[in-house]
């Protein structure tokens, strides 16, 4: 029996009400079936119910309800065999091309298909039928080739790595053997070298003294005067220096060979599993204010942020960091000036402000403090939170100063670098011994390593309380992590620093643990804390693959004269490769760089490094500077790794001559993560120091017989010349664009901003671009949603950075659309003749091209749409269901409009546009999905003719959110496009048949304002839940009471008072301060059904005091009951006190789940139990819980033995895990259990 539109709501209680009342003795099963326009509803009987019998019209969404009769001592066996029928239902597969079939076979032909066929699709299939084989046999063919080919739960696997692992521990202690033994030989040979120098040394002292020296002694004398000892000794002891220098140079030439061999063989590796050593990309950003009271932040002439400057007495709060930039909110209260709500009170938790976000494998983590305020000033004990972990605190005494023991992390403490300093102070200042400690992770070997070592850094302040440095000193580099350990060593005197300091590098020796290795340095004078003379110092991104150091000479601490440039190529090779400033022949010079200083200004020829050099990335940028500006030619050369020293010209420009260091004209920049396997430039014009016109975004590539540089543009757009942003068409890169993950993106800027539609595209190994998704985004740039394809592919070709030729849209392996970009005479990238487009909702279901003409790429004459290969002659007769996004709308060529709603229903404005704009009678039409199908007039109204779009005259308007189950109108006037007088509120509801009834309504005054007795329909008013609220407005706003109406099945069921409202008068602006009683209704809508739930109790100034109650109501009964509830306490500020019943946040239908125990202060403690009930039950029942720490300050601890819900659990899923919590966390053994039968399905083992 086939039933569509409105009617399966009746026969959905209609069939329910029928189960209940069935006879005991006729177990029967009723499956209902919902799909997209119609539904089927099928009876058998539950002792014959097989697989076969289960006969499906259409498949698109399927809900099913399983009604369980009485219990009875056969409702196990029962249930079970419903659960069988579940279980077939779900793993029932259905044909894409014939829905009423279902799935049988597998083509393994070797070619491109649906694969998946059905008995229809079999008898179509033009290839060979004999490639293909029943779902059964091809999964028993599968199994059998996977069960040849793996191993016995991965023992393959855990062997070899085992093996591995065993291997590299027997080569470690033969090299820790050998080089003990060579270190016990070596030491030998230089302590036999030193007692034969120390006996000389002897008779030299004794010689001053011949009467008191011994008979061997005066032998020994001898022996030097006529036998010539000593020079043979030295004659011997320079064979032992060469022998030594032999050994250690052989020695270092095999331990160099052996890191070589090991290094290449790592890359081959990486290469062949693809995995990629992580590199630093620097990436600046500009900060603009404009006129309008906005902090703009700009890169690359895309607007990241725009950020609105809400109080012009304070100086704005400017970030610094690109991940702050693009996600940091304040989620705080702003008073009437639009400031920061005033003085901090209570219990608070803030982002560590210095903290610095650097991610390298883009890894999320949270860093915050943790403590009490009192009147703005930081009180009693606060704790440093590190991915949800205590990693240090302190105390603050009544003036918010520190005070006693702290323990804090380092100023750029962050993933790879988790440093604290522990130390005391007093009133705010920092006192005697400070030590600097690294925080055991298991991400932080090296970090980890240096703490085992007993790694030993800080120093000492005055103990006067002065917060002055005194004495021996070990700090940090700025940039100091497991890539970069390096430290400056020295002495302070005061506060300052005085003497010689050494830059080290913290290196393991294979003996003695640590040790640091001098790499840099130089002295302080005594009095200013000054540099003076000889210097080299570490470039700001030092560490391992770029170990760049600068030395030169300082005077009163500003540098002079000649500054070199160094670079530590090759660590194991000892390599030190000075930066010579000279040119050889073709161009090609030897690694340089370095430059003179004129009282610490740069002037003169430089050869300078990039901000990210490295070893990959060895950019060097070569030209003048005059008074510390950069002026001329620039040229920007590069040299990979295994290049033998060859730098190639790739880009560069000239700077003006006014001392600006404006770029002018034609440039070629790098991108700010440039290397080696991502070579990407950017090419175009500058103006005055800002980009104008076309830039073009260009791959770049070697060629290895010439050494040439090759250029492929790959993307671009234009710069607007005014304010430098992006403006039109574009193709831009991913963030981790490289030559083997080519992902571009290709869409429109305004003013900088991404607004509209923006594909996503990935070249594939046909060098072709397929289309992976979409992003959408408003006019603020604010995305809106993304989607994604999976069987719709783009093919086609770019040419310079632009699409060009055919290219052709392909859904599921055919060709259904496209067209030709760029006609002779014209541009790459503009569309051009006969094109065949697919709609932005394209889908299985949602099969719509537009068929039409481009000219110079936009649009012209007539356009028609298809469905489903079927021409519609006119555009509104087309049946489709809308994917809906907020704010789209897509035109046809004539102006007529179809505008996406924010629900599901078939909505179609019809009038006419005058110059783009919305003139004369508009008509809004609905597609019903029941009854007859037809289009039905539901709306109209008139817009005025000059092109202004205001409404004027009568109108009936579609609610938002207008559907089937949510069919609202209003009806009314409008004048100079604002409502006024009288307005109606109708909802079209079915009882019988399908009649307009009025809800409610209203009067506007003359200002386009509610005024006087209003009703209106709730946020989540539906078929069935009709809740209206009636009060009274003033001057725009709620004043005096207002009252809920609730009303269901054509029945007043209830009146509910609501939140009386009382109107005060502050700073000129009416505010709404809620008092009183009040009933809260919430409905939360879940697969197409209301879960409605009351909260009913007492407000006082907004905030919950008092017995509050929580009422549920299940879908199709009318009465509320009581499942939960408390207190909440006035005295401590309105927090939860004493017992609860609380919801389980999934509470539902078939998972009724609720929680009860104990609150103290807001915080569970104590025993909790969690209660269940079927749903058909009226009485919950133990099913688990444990209990929580009792501590005074309630951090909601569980401890010991617990029972908990899966997350996934309901009335199919009756799912529990137990086990045992120690401080909150997990440790032993858990076992995983189906409830009524107390089965262990699987157990989990947890580290204690």
């Amino acid at each position: 029996m086939l039933f569509s539109g409105v009617n399966r709501y009746i026969l959905e209680l209609f069939i329910l009400k029928l189960i209940v009342q069935l006879n005991a003795s006729l177990w029967k099963i009723y499956i209902i079936i919902e799909v997209d326009r119609c539904f089927f509803f099928k009876q058998t009987n539950s002792k014959q119910s097989n697989k076969k019998d289960i006969k499906i019209l259409m498949l698109f969404n399927l809900n099913f309800f399983l009604v369980q009769p009485p219990f009875s001592p056969n409702n196990r066996r029962i249930l079970q065999q419903q659960q069988q029928i579940v279980l077939q239902i779900q793993q029932m597969s259905f044909c894409q091309t014939h829905p009423q079939n279902q799935v049988d076979f597998i083509c393994m032909q070797q070619h491109k298909c649906q694969r998946k066929l059905c008995k229809d699709c079999l008898s179509e299939h033009i290839e060979n039928m004999k490639q293909a084989v029943t779902i059964e046999k091809f999964q028993k063919i599968v199994n059998e080739k996977l069960s040849a080919c793996q191993s016995d739960n991965n023992e393959d696997l855990k062997q070899q790595k085992k093996m591995f692992q065993s291997l590299l521990q027997d080569i470690e202690v033969q090299i820790q053997k050998i080089l003990e033994e060579l270190y016990i030989s070596i030491t030998k040979i230089y302590d036999k070298i030193e007692q034969e120098d120390q006996s000389y040394n002897q008779l030299i002292n004794e010689n001053n003294n011949l009467t008191k020296s011994s008979n061997e002694s005066f032998n020994k004398l001898i022996s030097i005067v006529q036998e010539k000892s000593l020079e043979n000794w030295n004659s011997e002891k320079t064979n032992y220096y060469q022998y030594l220098q032999k050994a250690k140079q052989q020695l270092n030439q095999e331990a160099e060979t052996f890191g070589t061999k090991i290094q290449q063989w790592l890359k081959e590796v990486f290469k062949m599993v693809g995995i990629k050593n992580n590199e630093f990309i620097y990436t600046q950003f500009q900060v603009k204010f404009t006129e309008e009271k906005e902090v703009q932040y700009l890169n690359d002439g895309e607007i990241l942020r725009i950020d609105q400057i809400k109080d012009t007495t304070r100086i704005p709060e400017i970030l610094k960091n690109l991940e702050q930039v693009k996600h940091l909110q304040w989620s705080g209260q702003l008073n009437f000036n639009n400031q920061k709500e005033g003085n901090k009170k209570g219990s608070w938790k803030e982002l560590i402000g210095n903290y610095q976000i650097q991610i390298l494998q883009q890894q999320e983590v949270n860093f915050y403090e943790v403590g009490d305020y009192d009147n703005g000033i930081r009180v009693k004990n606060w704790k440093y939170i590190y991915d949800n972990k205590e990693i240090g605190s302190g105390d603050y005494n009544e003036n918010g100063e520190r005070n006693g023991k702290w323990q804090e992390p380092w100023e750029r403490f962050w993933q790879h670098s988790q440093l604290q300093y522990i130390g005391q102070y007093k009133n705010g200042k920092k006192v005697g011994k400070w030590d600097i400690q690294s925080k055991e992770n298991k991400d932080t070997k090296p970090l980890k390593f240096l703490h085992n070592s007993h790694f030993s850094g800080g120093g000492l302040y005055d103990a006067e309380g002065n917060g002055l440095k005194q004495g021996n000193w070990i700090e940090l580099s700025e940039g100091f992590f497991k890539e970069s350990q390096v430290t400056y060593n020295g002495q302070y005197k005061n506060g300052k620093k005085v003497g010689g300091w050494d830059i080290c590098k913290i290196e393991k020796g294979v003996l003695f643990g640590l040790k640091f290795k001098k790499i840099g340095g130089g002295v302080y004078d005594g009095y200013n804390g000054m540099k003076q003379g000889n210097w080299v110092e570490i470039f700001d991104g030092f560490y391992k693959d770029s170990q760049v150091t600068y030395s030169g000479q300082y005077k009163n601490g500003k540098k002079v004269c000649r500054w070199d440039i160094f670079f530590n190529e090759n660590e194991d090779k000892r390599l030190n490769l000075k930066m010579q400033n000279y040119i050889v022949a073709l161009i090609t010079f030897v690694f340089s760089g370095g430059g003179e200083y004129d009282d610490g200004i740069k002037q003169g020829d430089w050869i300078e490094i990039s901000d990210g050099f490295f070893k990959d990335s060895q950019i060097t940028y070569r030209g003048q500077y005059k008074n510390g500006k950069k002026v001329a030619r620039w040229d920007i050369w590069y040299k990979e790794s295994w290049d033998n020293g060859k730098y190639l010209k790739i880009g560069g420009g000239v700077y003006d001559e006014g001392g600006n260091e404006f770029k002018q004209g034609h440039w070629i920049d790098l991108s700010n993560g440039f290397f080696r396997d991502s070579q990407i430039i950017y090419e175009g014009q500058y103006l005055n120091g800002k980009k104008i016109d076309r830039w073009d975004i260009c791959n770049i590539q070697k060629s290895i017989l010439n050494d040439t540089i090759k250029s492929q543009k790959i993307g671009g757009g234009l710069y607007e010349a005014i304010n430098q942003t992006r403006t039109g068409n574009w193709i831009t890169l991913s963030n981790e664009f490289s030559n083997t993950n080519q992902i571009i993106y290709h869409g429109e800027y305004k003013s900088g901003i991404k607004v509209g539609k923006w594909e996503v595209l990935k070249m594939n190994q046909k060098d072709e671009f397929e289309l992976k998704n979409f992003l959408m985004f408003d006019q603020k740039g604010i995305e809106l949603f993304t989607k994604n394809y999976s069987k719709i592919l783009l093919s086609g070709k770019l040419n310079q950075g632009k699409k060009f030729g055919r290219w052709n849209i392909i859904y599921d392996n055919v060709i259904i659309g496209g067209g030709q970009y760029g006609q002779q005479g014209q541009e790459n990238g503009m569309k051009y003749g006969k094109w065949v487009e697919i709609s932005d909702e394209f889908s299985y279901t949602l099969q719509v091209t537009y068929d039409g003409e481009y000219q110079n790429g936009k649009k012209v004459g007539r356009w028609d749409i298809y469905q489903f290969n079927e021409k519609q002659f006119k555009w509104w007769q087309i049946y489709y269901k809308l994917i809906l996004c907020s704010g789209f709308i897509i035109y046809d060529f004539q102006g007529n409009q179809i505008k996406q709603e924010r629900n599901k229903a078939d909505i179609y404005y019809v009038g006419n546009f005058k110059n783009g704009k919305k003139v004369g009678c508009w008509e809004v039409w609905f597609k019903k999905s029941y009854g007859d199908d037809k289009i039905e007039l539901i709306g109209q109204g008139y817009y005025d003719d000059r092109g202004d779009e205001l409404k004027f005259g009568n109108w009936v308007e579609i609610a938002d959110g207008f559907c089937d189950r949510l069919q609202i109108t209003w009806k009314g006037q409008y004048k100079n496009g604002r409502k006024i007088s009288s307005w109606e509120i109708y909802y079209n509801e079915f009882d019988g048949e399908w009649k307009h009834k009025i809800i409610g309504g209203g009067f506007y005054d003359q200002e386009g304002s509610k005024s006087g007795k209003w009703i209106e329909q709730s946020e989540i008013f539906i078929w069935d839940s009709q809740v209206t609220y009636q009060g009274h407005y003033k001057n725009r706003k709620k004043i005096g009471m207002w009252e809920i109406y609730y009303k269901q099945n054509d029945k007043l069921k209830q009146k509910l008072r609501m939140q009386k409202y009382s109107v005060i008068q502050k700073c000129f602006c009416c505010c709404l301060v809620v008092v009183g009683f009040m009933i809260k209704k919430e409905v939360n809508r879940e697969n197409g059904l209301n879960r409605v739930r009351i909260l009913s109790g007492t407000l006082k100034k907004g905030k919950k005091i008092g017995e509050w109650g929580i009422f549920y109501r299940k879908q199709y009964e009318n009465e509320y009951k009581q499942i939960g509830g408390g207190l909440y306490d006035e005295k401590f500020n309105g927090t939860k006190s004493g017992k609860w019943n609380e919801q389980s946040p999934s509470y539902k239908w078939d998972s009724e789940v609720v929680y009860q125990g104990n609150y103290r202060n807001g915080k569970k403690i104590g025993d909790w139990d969690t209660l269940y009930r079927k749903y058909n039950e009226d009485k919950f029942r133990k099913i688990g819980g444990g209990s929580y720490d009792n501590g005074m300050g309630g951090d909601e601890v569980k401890l010991g033995k617990w029972v908990e819900i899966s997350d996934e659990f309901k009335y199919v899923s009756q799912i529990t895990q137990s086990g045992e919590y120690e401080n909150g966390k997990k440790i032993g053994l858990w076992s995983e259990k189906e409830l009524e039968s107390d089965e262990i399905i699987q157990e989990f083992k947890f580290e204690n």
